[in-house]
């Protein structure tokens, strides 16, 4: 595979510059030479950076290739280069708002760093593909992750009469705005029913 990148590389390099030579190349196939080369250095797990390299490369000649600029954002998220893999993304966004491929991986890049949002990106999805699971169970886990980080309350709330809990719990009122950008996902409402549940709201639960 190393050798077979380092020939198609080599065809890249090699090509007639001249519009007038008989094998003269477009380019969008010099950009799918570029590609190819980093297809096959794809298959060696200690030759990431060339991947990238290539792939960098193939896009200064498809400025405007979303399927290409989403494989180069995906080489950089493997070569561990998050930030540049997200600027990549939002390239990618500014020639197509709507690449739903792009938003999912946006969201998920942000979602596995702190502080930063994935939740626009998620809801972006989910308003052109109300269905789409992956933005759904994406979004979910994200509001659940969040969940851990707030204050529970528990042995002060539970003694409070059941009408005042929708309004008193922190951890009620957070999964309830998530139920409503997540619709009955079920992770979310079994989480929500074991709060009530831990509060003795036996009804709500």
């Amino acid at each position: 595979w190393d050798a077979a990148g380092d020939a198609w590389r080599e065809m890249a390099r090699r090509r007639p510059r001249s519009e007038k030579h008989p094998d003269y190349m477009t380019d969008a196939q010099v950009a799918a030479l570029w590609a190819h080369a980093a297809d096959c250095y794809g298959h060696s797990e200690y030759l990431n950076e060339e991947v990238v390299n290539c792939l960098r490369t193939a896009v200064k000649y498809a400025e405007d290739d979303v399927d290409m600029r989403a494989k180069l954002a995906d080489a950089l998220i493997e070569a561990d280069r998050k930030d540049a893999a997200e600027n990549e993304l939002v390239r990618i966004l500014e020639i197509d708002a709507e690449h739903i491929p792009s938003l999912l991986s946006l969201a998920a890049l942000r979602a596995s760093q702190w502080g930063n949002d994935p939740i626009t990106p998620f809801r972006q999805v989910l308003a052109l593909e109300p269905t789409n699971r992956e933005a759904r169970d994406g979004l979910a886990e994200y509001y659940l992750r969040q969940a851990e980080y707030l204050d529970r309350t528990e042995s002060i709330l539970s003694r409070l009469p059941n009408k005042l809990i929708k309004k008193t719990n922190p951890m009620i009122k957070h999964l309830q705005e998530a139920l409503e950008a997540v619709p009955n996902h079920p992770a979310l409402l079994m989480e929500l029913g074991t709060q009530y549940r831990a509060l003795g709201a036996k009804k709500e639960a």
